[in-house]
């Protein structure tokens, strides 16, 4: 966690009294969300704490201007000044591209959490010149000053406070006042003294969740950053992803990403459920939530994050990170507060999800810990995870499964789609060409409320998703008669913000540009390399230079940065979006899953078929694309059988995958490595996989019963040290009994099950020391 400040934010404060009459203060001011900046509260009054009439700013490289006061509670010794706007200060005070800032605050036991204060003491500078600027390092201890409710940052390096530098204003940390206190990014508190009592080594702050109590600093806070305020835990921010993008929306498309939260969030019953599942008896307890894609899982997960963090709960969406350090996972369970950990796409990270909720319920905090899973199905991967699961862990048997969104009631979903409407039209406009003054005919002023239908289709009545991409089509059609589907008008617009970023990579052909895109988002890629590499693969692209192709990659990945850490291009946002693209195009031009497919990685073609069997889910005409894709992989087991197999289990439709694997599994020019890959890639206990994992097994049984017989070892066991092809016989005949008890054939199981324990009971009687216990296991299958 490395310091972090930026200049542009730094803010001189001057508090004085009416031009002529004596009396004035200074302090520092960080500029916080639109044109508020974050001071102290003594920075703006006398000795005696009365209010200056006359607040004066400016910010670094700017000029000086009148403020205005705004909130002010001197209890907390913090305030807020407002600068005019750009009309009344002839012209923008505030720097473009300052977003608001992200708020923390320190939710662990640990010590020594590195934080920094950026301010204009005066030691630092002589008078009659500008003010110089001082960053100042050190850490907090969390439980120091917790009582009441202070942060005592022990700084790294301290003025000398008996006597001033010649010709400084004066001596110590006077003027730092007001300067916003940051762990990383995050603003967690505003110094306001030099502590008493440790000869200037220390300075005292005000916490941000202290301010973030008042409902006044957090209204004026939130409608100057157009967002809720949300405090992110300081230690785990490398565990979780910024609650809000850094980026704002940069097309129409973005504008339905749960992130943005554009659209407010309507009440629905399991928002109580979750609620009260949090707030359970339970220390450690998991719960999976399951829906299909644009049901609004992660937008009532972030809501109830946000209420439980408004009651000082610690919470956050952790990263998409294939696995956690050892230093991640023992900051997790260091929290001194109840702690929610939102897992999004829990079915393609079932190793993750296992390893975090063991070292939490092998190491408790003795806070309430919460995992809230999101997935688009259960099943095979999820009953996996629960067995997995340490005994303390309390992960849920059964789903929370979210229905239709006010399904039952028509005027509720006539009226969320006029609120989605208005939201989104406010939010559009301030996307450059879709404004009131914009170059494409300012498209959100163009539909009048009560425009349009007022429908949802029928195939997605219901679900937010739809809801609000419906209502985005009706805005970007100009007057709310949209003949196409919501995705593909929405589509049709990204499109032209493909086309405007392409201009700028020096991209000419649209028709390179679309298929370099649909590569992407079918195989993804974890490095540059390997991008450039697989765009290598398609005929259209496979005999441009390869400077064409890297620019084609770089383009990709500045239009969609990547969520993951071990990803380089991301996706297009929601989810659904991608997956129509890629079913329409695929579609369109099969010949690409002919050319991809079989030559990626094995990760690619996890990602692939991950992102297929739900493309393959949406109500489109997708026959074709399933039987393209049953066909490939039945062709080419080498590369895509250990796929299909392992992403089955957790696919949303998983019939292609299925149908393919079938006869690959009982053909017999299938390798026996193959064979045991397969079969190691199926859960323990799987419904969907039953079948083939029975062929698989009752393969491997074959073969090792053939060797076995074949080498006349039973008359001389005793004598033979290697026994391992029995030991693979054995094992065999356990997990086919298993397998055939699983689906009900009891008496068969029985009988290979009575194979096994006789032949471990050999081995025993030749070792026992080693083949006890394998003994004991076969005796356990067999009662």
């Amino acid at each position: 966690m490395g310091a972090w400040v930026d200049r542009r934010r730094l803010a001189e404060v001057w508090a004085a009294r009416p031009a002529g009459e004596r009396g004035a203060s200074f302090g520092t001011g960080t500029l916080i969300a639109g044109r508020l900046v974050l001071t102290a509260w003594h920075v703006l009054t006398d000795e005696r704490g009365r209010p200056y009439e006359r607040v004066l700013v400016r910010l670094v490289g700017g000029r000086l201007c009148a403020a205005q006061v705004v909130w002010a509670d001197a209890a907390v010794d913090a305030a807020l000044v407002e600068l005019p706007d750009a009309e009344e200060a002839d012209g923008p005070l505030v720097p473009e591209g300052v977003a608001p800032v992200r708020f923390g605050r320190l939710v662990g036991q640990g010590v020594r959490v590195a934080c920094q204060a950026t301010g204009f003491p005066d030691s630092l500078t002589p008078t009659g010149s500008d003010r110089e600027i001082d960053q100042v390092d050190g850490h907090i201890n969390p439980t120091a000053g917790s009582r009441t409710e202070q942060y005592l940052i022990t700084v790294g390096h301290r003025p000398d406070h008996s006597r001033a530098a010649p010709g400084a204003r004066r001596a110590g940390w006077h003027g730092i006042s007001g300067a916003a206190v940051t762990c990383g990014p995050l603003v967690t508190g505003v110094v306001t003294e030099d502590t008493p009592g440790f000869d200037s080594r220390r300075l005292t702050a005000t916490p941000l969740h202290v301010l973030a109590r008042r409902p006044e600093f957090r209204s004026v806070i939130e409608n100057a950053a157009g967002r809720g305020l949300v405090l992110e835990p300081a230690e785990m921010q490398d565990v979780f992803t910024p609650w809000y993008p850094a980026l704002a929306p940069a097309s129409p498309a973005s504008l339905l990403r749960p992130e943005y939260e554009i659209v407010s969030f309507r009440p629905r019953a399991e928002l109580g459920t979750l609620l009260d599942w949090c707030r359970s008896g339970h220390l450690l307890s998991g719960l999976l939530m399951t829906g299909p894609g644009g049901q609004g899982k992660t937008r009532l997960a972030r809501e109830v994050a946000s209420r439980l963090g408004a009651e000082e709960w610690a919470v956050g969406h952790l990263t998409q990170a294939e696995q956690l350090s050892a230093e991640h996972l023992r900051v997790l369970a260091s929290a001194a507060r109840p702690l929610l950990l939102i897992i999004d796409y829990a079915e393609t990270r079932t190793a993750f999800a296992t390893a975090l909720v063991n070292h939490l319920a092998n190491h408790p905090s003795g806070y309430p810990v919460r995992v809230l899973l999101i997935g688009r199905t259960d099943g095979d991967w999820w009953q996996q995870v629960r067995r997995d699961a340490a005994p303390g862990a309390a992960l849920a048997a059964r789903p929370l499964e979210l229905p239709l969104l006010e399904a039952a009631d028509a005027a509720l979903l006539t009226d969320a789609r006029e609120q989605a409407r208005r939201q989104l039209a406010a939010a559009l406009a301030r996307i450059p060409g879709y404004g009131v003054t914009g170059g494409t005919q300012g498209l959100a002023a163009r539909v009048p409320a009560g425009s349009g239908s007022g429908e949802v289709p029928a195939h997605g009545a219901g679900h937010a998703l739809t809801l609000h991409m419906s209502a985005l089509a009706d805005l970007l059609t100009g007057d709310g008669t949209a003949q196409d589907t919501p995705e593909d008008v929405i589509l049709g617009h990204e499109h032209s913000y493909w086309s405007r970023t392409a201009h700028h990579h020096g991209l000419g052909s649209e028709q390179q540009r679309l298929t370099a895109l649909t590569i992407a988002l079918l195989a993804g890629a974890d490095s540059r390399p390997q991008a450039v590499d697989t765009l290598a693969l398609v005929p259209g692209l496979r005999d441009t230079s390869e400077d064409t192709r890297l620019r084609l990659a770089t383009w990709i990945h500045d239009l969609y940065p990547p969520d993951s850490p071990r990803a380089y291009w991301g996706s297009v946002h929601p989810d659904r979006l991608a997956e129509h693209h890629l079913a329409r195009e695929l579609t369109r031009y099969p010949e690409l899953l002919d050319t991809v497919l079989p030559h990626i990685t094995h990760e690619q073609a996890l990602h692939a078929l991950t992102v297929l069997t739900r493309a393959l889910a949406l109500p489109l005409s997708t026959d074709a694309l399933g039987d393209r894709l049953r066909s490939l992989i039945a062709g080419h087991p080498p590369t895509l059988a250990l796929p299909a197999i392992t992403i089955a289990p957790q696919a949303q439709t998983p019939g292609p995958l299925l149908d393919a694997l079938q006869p690959i599994c009982s053909a017999a020019e299938l390798s026996d490595e193959l064979r045991d890959q397969l079969y190691a890639a199926i859960p323990d206990q799987t419904q969907r996989l039953a079948d083939h994992a029975l062929t698989l097994v009752g393969r491997q049984v074959d073969q090792y019963a053939q060797s076995v017989a074949a080498t006349g070892w039973w008359r001389t066991l005793r004598r033979r040290r290697d026994t391992s092809r029995i030991e693979k016989l054995a094992g065999a005949l356990d997990n086919l009994s298993i397998r055939l008890a699983e689906l009900g054939r009891w008496e068969e199981a029985q009988t290979v099950s009575t194979r096994a324990v006789e032949l471990r009971e050999k081995l025993a009687a030749a070792r026992p020391e080693e083949f006890l216990p394998d003994l004991a296991v076969s005796l356990n299958n067999l009662s």
